[in-house]
C-alpha cells in the first residue's frame, strides 16, 4: 500500500495547482534526501526505500524542473532495486521509470502476467485480481498511453468490486479509506475514456463520510484521501482547511510529511 511519501506527493498537486513557491522549497528538500545509493528517503520514513524513491520521482513529474542530473542517481537505483515482483512493485517501477524517460519493458511485460482474463491483475501470476493490484496496474497503463485493453476489463472489475457505501476493501465489505483512495485515484485517470462519474461521486461521498473535522485517522488515510478528492474536485477551496491542518508543524523546514 502507498505510504511514505504520499504526502509529497499530495503536496506537490496542491502547489503546482496553485502556483505558489511551495513546491520548489519541497523539490529542494526532496532532493537534500538523495542517498548514496540513488534512493530518496531518510530515517524517517517508515515505508521502504523502494517506495519512497518511486512515490519521489512520481512527484517530480508533475513539474519536471529538476535538471536530469540531479536524478541519475536514482534512476540507477531503480534499475537496480529488486522489491518482490508484486503488481503494485512492478506498477510503481514502471510509473517511476516512466517519469525518468526511462523504458520499462520488462516490468510491463511481467504486470502482464498478473492479469486475470476479462478482470483485473492479481498481486503475482496465477494470483485472483484484487483492486489494490487492479488500481496501480491501471495508472501504469495510463502513464503508457494504454486506454482499451486490458485497461477496458480492469476498469471494469473495480467497478463491479465497489461496495454499495461507494468504497473498496482488500476483503470482505468493510472498506478502507486507503483502499477507497487509491482506487478512486485510479477511476478519475480514465474519466474522459469511460463512463466512471456515478462510481466516483459514490466514492467521494464515502470518504467524507470518514473524515474526522477536516482530516481523516492519520496522516496517510488523509493524504490519500485528499489525492483522490482533490483531482475530482470542481470546487477545491473547500479542502483549504484541510491541507492547512496536514501542513501544521512539526516538520523540518521545508519538508513534507513522511507516513
Amino acid at each position: 500500500m502507498p505510504g511514505s511519501s504520499c504526502c509529497l506527493f499530495l503536496f506537490s498537486f496542491y502547489s503546482a495547482s496553485e502556483r505558489s513557491g511551495g513546491f520548489a522549497e519541497g523539490r529542494q528538500w526532496l532532493l537534500g534526501q538523495l542517498q548514496q545509493d540513488g534512493s530518496l528517503n531518510n530515517d524517517a520514513t517508515l515505508s521502504t526505500a523502494f517506495q519512497a524513491t518511486t512515490e519521489s520521482l512520481e512527484t517530480f513529474a508533475i513539474q519536471q524542473d529538476s535538471e536530469p542530473q540531479e536524478l541519475t542517481g536514482a534512476a540507477a537505483y531503480l534499475a537496480a532495486s529488486a522489491p518482490d515482483d508484486s503488481a503494485e512493485n512492478l506498477a510503481r517501477r514502471m510509473i517511476a521509470a516512466h517519469s525518468l524517460g526511462l523504458d520499462a519493458g520488462t516490468d510491463r511485460q511481467a504486470l502482464m502476467a498478473r492479469r486475470q482474463p476479462y478482470s483485473g491483475f492479481g498481486a503475482f501470476p496465477g494470483y485472483s485480481a484484487d483492486v489494490i493490484s487492479t488500481a496501480f496496474a491501471l495508472e501504469a497503463l495510463h502513464q503508457l498511453g494504454i486506454t482499451q485493453e486490458p485497461a477496458a476489463y480492469a476498469l471494469q472489475f473495480l467497478l463491479d468490486d465497489q461496495l454499495d457505501n461507494g468504497g473498496w476493501a482488500l476483503d470482505g465489505d468493510n472498506a478502507q479509506v486507503q483502499t477507497t483512495a487509491v482506487v478512486m485515484h485510479a477511476l478519475w485517470l480514465y474519466r474522459k475514456q469511460y463512463q466512471v462519474d456515478a462510481a466516483l461521486g459514490a466514492a467521494q461521498s464515502s470518504l467524507l463520510g470518514r473524515r474526522d473535522d477536516s482530516l481523516w485517522a492519520g496522516t496517510e488515510q488523509s493524504s490519500l484521501a485528499l489525492i483522490a478528492l482533490w483531482s475530482s474536485a470542481v470546487d477545491r477551496s473547500t479542502f483549504e482547511a484541510a491541507f492547512q491542518a496536514l501542513a501544521t508543524p512539526p516538520h523540518p523546514p521545508g519538508a513534507f510529511l513522511a507516513v
